[in-house]
């Protein structure tokens, strides 16, 4: 793409500003310094790596088909582009610190908005010190080339070994970082070299600079809604938004005209709030095109930083996830940030690279964990076997090689030592955002650290190491009942029933609510597979109300009759249980085991699924239900509706796709079956089942030597399994 035709970048993105968008105080921010021009281009190999957090393709190439977005448009017309596949837990500085880092949250450290998880240390907002492995920047800077990062998760404190300049997240305050408090405000600790903040100091746009009109170009806005109580904390959080944005790109755009170096980076955490705050608005509420509305003003900035840099530089968008529009869209509020927000998260979100020598075109089968070794490849010509990722991009710059750098020794940083930030003031901004529940507190949270390495690790097919996580964790917080229930789950999926009964019992006398937590059938499920109904029993009669009509409740109630020899009962409390919530996956499997095909109550909660699924098709949990029942009624058939939903929504999970491959084998596809399962190894390459899913769908539609080498590799990766075992014996 040629980025320095037509008409003046800046010039262009005021027009567009004041034509589409009407922010005024914005605008005159953004257009205060003038137009530099176009950079001469020596030719030597940079990069500008912008992180887009939150968006995907499917939004943008809607959006670019309306004629919207015309730079980042132009942008993916001439580049290289693809999905790009995230990490679970969902959850920003985890998966940013991948990107930045090129490795496993297990790796880097970062699991969550806190780090800490020694049960004794305070807990502390997440920052550059939980980064436990360097960052592509690092790297660079050790091999001596000049960087400049800015607003990166867990950049702070600033690090004065960098050769280059970094402006860190905590300058300006951005949704869900904590506001920026006394104890911060050193220049040495916000700021690489601390002086910078002077330099920089006219590029800082605070909240209160922008009134109610610049909010209302973005939402309906008046004076009364930007107020300290007022009922909506929407556009108020939309103004800081607004006012972090603007910063961090005037101050990116300063450094690159003062001097571009070999490696820029910024963040815009804005694209992720904004889908939050305005995601589940109708058509018909004014605030339904907020989001584009936001994008319009990205879209500017990417625009002109792009007009900013030497024509040669490879420009680099990529986001950490994308987020559910239109059909695909959850029935929950995106605004719920405690309950609902990692449900609006798309699994896979972008990447886009746009150079002279790159050829547009698309990619497959990209990671997070991949940016990192390509990016290092471009620039030093390396690769670097302690990288799981792969190279995306393997043609380089004519001259990437003419000028090697020399290796700049590490320098301690100067200035006084920065004290971390409030962690009791990131509480109170985490729970008036919804992060946190009302009640939770330091020791309470001290547990979202490890219990979310955990879930990466089952997610990633590592259940043994995650219960060994857990146990070691348990061991350092004896007293904190959120790690003692997620540890009593654990045990109960690594078949160490009476185990999971005595943590759990532990967890519930510390104070832990299943019924709140929405566990209460799983948690009976513990009880009865150890043996001990009666404190089953007990555990319904206390967190149940007699009379309580919930999905769980029915599902739990079941579950005690069901242990208890009453199969018509339990059938009865399972079957009410599904047409309470269709998305109970408790019930659905639990009927699908209990009644036969041919069984008319199956046939009727069969229908029921079907309708729910047509009536909230972004629902995962809902397709997915309605698959199962439709396979267990004896109709792949129709369960591949469901089920390729479910996939589609979430090609992540391994459930889904193994329940899919099933369906495509019993329609009489085993190809399709093949295909579609062997696409989910590149998310989990070694899962037994999936490995073994995959191989006996290739045997039966021919492919026997690809067929034979995934089971002999399932048999490496798993356990002894008699089934897969008589498997291999056929393919020898």
């Amino acid at each position: 793409m040629n980025r320095h035709n037509g008409p003046s970048p800046m010039a262009a993105a005021a027009v567009l500003l004041l034509t589409a968008l009407l922010i005024y105080p914005v605008l005159a921010l953004l257009t205060g310094e003038g137009t530099a021009p176009a950079p001469a281009d020596d030719q030597s190999p940079r990069v500008l790596l912008i992180g887009l957090d939150a968006a995907d393709w499917i939004m943008l190439d809607r959006w670019f088909e309306q004629g919207e977005l015309p730079g980042l448009s132009r942008l993916a017309a001439t580049g290289l582009r693809g999905d790009l596949r995230t990490l679970r837990p969902i959850i920003s500085p985890l998966v940013w610190t991948s990107i930045a880092t090129g490795q496993t949250p297990d790796r880097h450290g970062v699991t969550d908005f806190f780090a800490g998880t020694d049960g004794e240390s305070p807990l502390q907002p997440v920052n550059r010190r939980a980064v436990l492995v360097p960052t592509m920047w690092e790297t660079l800077s050790a091999r001596g080339l000049e960087v400049a990062v800015t607003a990166w998760w867990a950049s702070w404190p600033a690090d004065h070994s960098l050769n280059g300049r970094v402006v860190t997240d905590q300058v300006q305050f951005a949704f869900p970082g904590p506001v920026r408090g006394a104890e911060t405000a050193s220049s040495d600790s916000l700021y690489h070299p601390g002086e910078l903040a002077g330099r920089l100091e006219h590029c800082l746009v605070t909240p209160g600079e922008l009134d109610a009109r610049a909010v209302g170009a973005i939402v309906p806005c008046t004076p009364g809604d930007l107020a300290p109580d007022a009922a909506d904390p929407a556009p108020a959080l939309l103004r800081r938004v607004l006012a972090a944005t603007t910063t961090y790109y005037r101050m990116t755009r300063e450094m690159l005209r003062e001097k571009q170096p070999d490696f820029t980076a910024l963040y815009f955490l804005g694209t992720d709030t904004v889908a939050h705050l305005f995601g589940q608005a109708a058509e018909t509420d004014p605030r339904h095109t907020a989001l584009l509305r936001y994008y319009r003003l990205v879209d500017a900035m990417v625009e002109d930083l792009c007009s900013q840099v030497s024509p040669s530089t490879l420009v680099v968008l990529v986001s950490d996830h994308g987020f559910y529009t239109g059909e695909d869209r959850p029935s929950g509020d995106p605004a719920d940030f405690q309950h609902q927000a990692a449900a609006w998260h798309r699994p896979l979100g972008l990447v886009l690279f746009n150079a002279p020598w790159i050829e547009p075109g698309r990619l497959d089968d990209a990671s997070v964990l991949d940016i990192a070794p390509t990016l290092l490849w471009q620039l030093l010509g390396q690769r670097f076997e302690s990288l799981p990722g792969r190279v995306l991009a393997e043609r380089r710059a004519a001259g990437a090689d003419a000028a090697p750098r020399q290796p700049v020794p590490h320098v301690a940083g100067a200035g006084e030592k920065p004290v971390s930030p409030d962690p009791q003031r990131y509480l109170e901004q985490l729970r008036a955002l919804g992060y946190l529940e009302e009640e939770e507190a330091g020791p309470m949270s001290a547990a979202r650290p490890v219990i979310h390495l955990a879930d990466y690790l089952q997610w990633a097919g590592r259940s043994g190491e995650a219960l060994e996580q857990l146990e070691k964790a348990r061991n350092r917080q004896v007293a904190n009942p959120d790690l003692l229930a997620r540890l009593a789950i654990q045990q109960s999926r690594e078949d160490d029933q009476t185990g999971a009964w005595h943590t759990l019992s532990a967890a519930i006398g510390l104070g832990w609510d299943p019924a709140a937590h929405g566990r209460l059938s799983a948690a009976v499920g513990i009880c009865c597979a150890a043996g001990r109904r009666d404190e089953g029993e007990a555990l319904l009669n206390t967190f149940a109300l007699e009379g309580d009509l919930s999905a769980q409740a029915l599902t739990a109630r079941a579950v005690l009759a069901e242990n208890h020899g009453r199969l018509p009962e339990a059938v009865e409390g399972y079957a009410a249980a599904l047409e309470r919530d269709p998305a109970s996956s408790h019930a659905a499997h639990s009927i699908c085991r209990l009644l036969a095909p041919g069984d008319p109550r199956l046939d009727k909660l069969c229908a029921t699924l079907g309708v729910a699924a047509d009536l909230r098709p972004g629902d995962t949990p809902v397709q997915l239900n309605a698959g199962k029942l439709l396979l267990a009624v004896g109709d792949p058939e129709s369960a591949l509706g469901p089920l390729g939903r479910a996939v589609h929504l979430e090609p992540d999970l391994v459930d889904p796709r193994l329940l899919l491959g099933r369906a495509l084998y019993l329609s009489g596809r085993p190809a399709e079956a093949f295909e579609r399962l062997h696409r989910g190894l590149a998310w989990h390459p070694a899962h037994q089942r999936l490995l073994a899913a995959a191989g006996a769908a290739a045997i039966r539609a021919g492919y026997a030597a690809r067929g034979a080498a995934l089971l002999e590799r399932a048999a490496e990766v798993g356990t002894a399994n008699p089934h897969l075992d008589a498997a291999l014996a056929l393919t020898r």
